[in-house]
């Protein structure tokens, strides 16, 4: 269970990273 709650995380992480590049690229 815990396990599954810290991919959850690093998945949201990974998706701000993505999203926050993306604002970078579009500036």
């Amino acid at each position: 269970m815990r396990y599954a709650i810290i991919s959850d995380i690093h998945g949201n992480l990974e998706g701000l990273n993505t999203v926050m590049e993306h604002a970078e690229s579009n500036g």
